[in-house]
């Protein structure tokens, strides 16, 4: 109920339908969960809020019949939101280092929108390259130190919350759930946040409204562990 006003129509990467609900054998709870983080509706006295309370949500489902899910699926879900009009794409999932990944957030970037990428959860380095097309986002605790299970390394561009997440679950309920997964959707809420206040913000200048504000953590400046910092939204 607090996704249903701001849904648009989306997009099956698999069957090329606009059927995009949950995928066959799965129950769909993380989409769920990841979209409420950006867009629950806010200011109704019912469970929670996103952060972008009038955020529309543009479900695109990447996930084959058999539960597998492949790069060029999501790359093929991100052109097409770029092609129908998203400005911020979200992608919780394992994409970081794929240059496929990197052709795709470009091509978003040249549309006018920003992707943000989940960091993983193996609390390694895992050398990914750094690109600077999209924003790849770690996970912070409620004591802003870095979960002992986010990724970290250089290619780490800023760290969310991402522990004790409270959202939006399957049969209009509500649940709790951590991960770089949901750290990620309070960054893109929080881009198209900025994107709200001017759409005509380029992908750089809302890049850097996020970067530039975030409290930084850690070493000083843009270190291997926090990236530029925490997100901050009121400063943003």
């Amino acid at each position: 109920p607090e996704l249903a006003g701001n849904m648009v129509q989306g997009y099956n990467v698999y069957d090329g339908s606009s059927n995009a609900g949950p995928a066959p054998n799965s129950s769909g709870w993380h989409g769920t969960f990841v979209a409420g983080l950006a867009a629950a509706a806010g200011n109704n006295s019912t469970g929670v809020a996103g952060m972008g309370w009038n955020v529309k949500i543009m479900p695109i489902q990447v996930i084959r019949p058999d539960g597998t899910a492949y790069i060029s699926d999501l790359c093929v879900g991100i052109n097409w939101a770029a092609d129908h009009g998203a400005k911020v794409a979200n992608v919780s999932m394992i994409t970081n280092g794929s240059s496929s990944i990197d052709t795709a957030a470009k091509y978003l970037r040249g549309k006018g929108g920003l992707l943000c990428v989940a960091a993983e959860n193996n609390g390694i380095a895992p050398g990914f390259a750094d690109y600077p097309s999209y924003i790849s986002v770690g996970a912070s605790d409620e004591n802003d130190a870095k979960t002992s299970w986010s990724n970290y390394g250089t290619y780490i561009d800023v760290v969310a919350p991402g522990i004790n997440m409270r959202s939006t679950y399957t049969g209009g309920s509500y649940a709790t759930g951590y991960g770089t997964s949901f750290s990620t959707p309070v960054v893109s809420g929080l881009a198209a946040l900025i994107y709200s206040g001017n759409p005509n913000f380029t992908p750089a200048q809302g890049e850097n409204f996020i970067f530039s504000t975030g409290v930084d953590l850690g070493a000083a400046g843009d270190d291997n562990v926090f990236g530029r910092g925490r997100v901050n939204a009121a400063a943003a």
